[in-house]
């Protein structure tokens, strides 16, 4: 197995090919699962400041994608996006927290 690259080694990659676009092919049940991973990420206090113009842009491109498939998708993904949309019902809420 390789050595894993120090922190300097890696910068100076990002450096080098950091505004390199890449492709993943997903399906669309994986980018909403990605999508709606993110938006709940972006909702934590402490998420660092300087990730969040990154992750919604690619949120949005992500959702804007999908607009072409399916607008109702892409439209269940803006909304998450909206916190007034932001809701659990009790019986959701107890089953994902179990020990509240």
């Amino acid at each position: 197995m390789s050595e894993t690259p120090s922190f300097e080694q890696y910068e100076a990659a990002i450096a080098q090919h950091g505004a390199h676009p890449i492709k993943v092919e997903m399906s669309v049940v994986q980018v909403t699962f990605v999508i709606s991973a993110l938006q709940l990420a972006l909702r934590h206090p402490q998420f660092p400041a300087a990730l969040r113009s990154s992750l919604t842009d690619f949120i949005q491109g992500a959702i804007e994608g999908l607009e072409g498939l399916s607008p109702t998708i892409s439209k269940a993904m803006q909304a998450g996006n909206d916190l007034t949309q932001d809701v659990m019902s009790a019986e959701e809420n107890n089953d994902a927290n179990p020990h509240p």
